[in-house]
């Protein structure tokens, strides 16, 4: 499946940039990196409806290789609505 035209000209966007990547930062360059960037093309005011803190396994253990390392998930309101209505009926 070909990449979404907008997605490949954000990513070369991105790639054109003269910072380094992010990977590379400092902790806390990236933090203000992605901070920025989610206040220039981050969504604004999407509801919440679902916050969880999952683990994910890998084939080296836990994500990073880290234990007790995290991703959070977060839900919009109207998919935790979709996702719960098949259970609705009982």
């Amino acid at each position: 499946m070909p990449l979404d035209p907008l997605l490949k000209t954000f990513l070369d966007q991105m790639a054109a940039q003269p910072t380094p990547p992010i990977h590379e930062m400092e902790p806390d360059m990236a933090r203000a990196a992605m901070a920025a960037l989610m206040a220039l093309v981050g969504p604004k005011d999407v509801p919440i409806g679902k916050i969880e803190n999952i683990t994910m396994p890998g084939e080296a253990g836990e994500i990073l290789g880290l234990p007790g390392s995290t991703v959070r998930v977060l839900t919009t309101r109207a998919r935790a609505t979709l996702r719960q209505r098949p259970w609705e009926g009982g």
